[in-house]
């Protein structure tokens, strides 16, 4: 949704959120994707507080489960892949007695 404004060069244009779409993607098995849409019906700042809002319930979500201690349940090539390696496969970087293999 668009409005018009008065401004000093003429009229602006100034776009006012309606609805919104939200997913959530992870590389975790323990984190589910998820999908939300809204499709607005209240004023522009009901939309960004119901944006805000969930936003805040799936981070509190996903910190909750990240602070779960799971034990990691590899595939025997996975397993030898991770004990033959001696580079991050995040970073590039070797590791090092300050930097162990976790």
């Amino acid at each position: 949704m668009e409005v018009d404004r008065p401004h000093a060069k003429g009229q602006m244009k100034v776009h006012m959120p309606s609805g919104f779409a939200l997913k959530l993607v992870s590389f975790s098995d323990y984190v589910k994707p998820r999908y939300y849409i809204y499709k607005g019906g209240g004023a522009p700042d009901d939309v960004m507080e119901k944006f805000f809002r969930k936003l805040k319930k799936w981070h509190k979500k996903i910190i909750s489960i990240q602070k779960e201690d799971k034990e990691m349940h590899l595939t025997e090539r996975k397993q030898t892949a991770f004990e033959k390696s001696g580079i991050c496969y995040i970073c590039d970087k070797p590791f090092t007695n300050k930097d162990i293999k976790v």
